[in-house]
This record gives C-alpha cells, structure tokens and sequence, in this order.
C-alpha cells in the first residue's frame, strides 16, 4: 500500500498524530517506509551502535577506527545521510537523529563527543556539518530546526524556518552550550559554557560566549593537552 493509500485510511490518526508517532504507526501496521537502508562500517570499530530508522534509501557510514559508547541513530524519513569520519570517538548518551526526508550529518575526522549530546538534523533537505578534529563537550544540544512552527499573524507566514548549521574545523564546544539553525562556527573557535550560538560568525581562532553567543576574545588557540 502506497503512502497516499495509507493517509487516505487513516485521515484521523494523521490529523491526531505527531509526525514520528504517525510513521510508527506506518511501519508497525503497514510496514511501510523502511527497507534499503545502507549502513557501512570501517575496520577497528568498537562499541555497540543502535539503529532505531524508519525510513528507506538511509545511508550511513562509520569510518575507522571510531569508538562508540551507548551511541544511537534515529532516523525518521528517507534518503538521509549519515558520515562519521576516522579516528572518532562517542562518549555514553550520544545520539545523531535524522527527522524528515534527504538531511544531512556529516563528521569530520578525529572528533570527539564526550558524553549525552544531541545532535538533530530536522525537517528535511538541512545538514549538519562538523569539522575535522573537534572536541565537543557534554551536555550539548545542535540542531537545525525549533521542531515548531512559528507564523506571523498579520501575513500568516511562517517566520523560523530550519537552517544549516556549520561548524569548522578545530572548533571546542565546552559543556551545556546550544548550537542552534542557522549557526556557523569558524575554525579554531571555542564555544564557551552554557553558550548559545544562533547565528553565523566569519572570523577564526575566536572566543564565541553568552546567550546569545558574541565575540568574546580575538586571536586564541587551543589544544586538546590536558592542564
């Protein structure tokens, strides 16, 4: 049964149901949406990664030498991609979701994830692009999407559609900080705590801080050399 078939059948669930909640029910009572997703592992790979796609023509790809510490995948939509470059590490509660059809997460290689990160590519056709050698902290949510939508009365509009999200390469995010739609973050930038960056910023070697995040510090470096 096709999907139109299905919302046809069950115009009222559709109206009722949150988008995830109406795909599960797809999936559990027509087996609809899922199939033909491509996962694509490297060698020297250790920890368990979990799987939770509803969805068809899924693809993702683990490089090498990447460690996984009770990491998950949620996907729901089709054709969405998924790359996590060599040499990454994922502490425990880390998770990449993937809601709506053709977005786009891609890692670097040589980053790292301590531990319960959230990172959501939302809506359909955004990416999330995190560079190569960065160290995000605990704690951190990015994403591209409110999850809601938000109108204007007056032209009935609606004002806060997803943005990509770009982070550079060599960039630090230290704990509890929100990188939300429509962020971009230089190389070589830190992300301080309990920041939220909700825009893009052009220069480099940056101290990005506050709620909402501004330049802090010009022409910084950093190292992953414990103190």
């Amino acid at each position: 049964m096709d999907l139109i078939k299905i919302l046809k059948k069950n115009k009222y669930l559709y109206t009722c149901l949150s988008r995830n909640r109406f795909l599960s029910f797809c999936y559990s009572k027509y087996k609809y949406l899922t199939g033909n997703n491509i996962f694509k592992k490297g060698k020297r790979v250790s920890g368990k990664i979990k799987k939770d796609i509803i969805g068809s023509k899924n693809n993702i790809t683990v490089g090498n030498n990447c460690e996984f510490h009770d990491f998950s995948i949620h996907i729901r939509g089709n054709n969405n991609r998924i790359i996590i470059g060599d040499n990454c590490y994922f502490g425990p509660e880390n998770n990449l979701w993937a809601e709506g059809d053709s977005n786009e997460i891609i890692i670097g290689p040589d980053s790292s994830f301590t531990w319960r990160n959230h990172i959501n590519a939302q809506e359909g056709h955004t990416k999330i692009i995190i560079g190569t050698d960065c160290m995000v902290s605990n704690n951190i949510i990015i994403r591209t999407s409110d999850s809601h939508p938000i109108y204007d009365l007056n032209t009935g509009e609606r004002i806060n559609p997803a943005q990509d999200v770009k982070i550079g390469d060599h960039v630090w995010i230290a704990p509890n900080s929100r990188v939300m739609k429509g962020a971009e973050i230089p190389e070589g930038c830190i992300v301080a705590s309990d920041s939220t960056v909700n825009k893009s910023f052009r220069s480099s070697n940056c101290l990005l801080g506050g709620r909402p995040a501004k330049v802090l510090k010009e022409n910084i470096k950093w190292t992953r050399n414990p103190i």
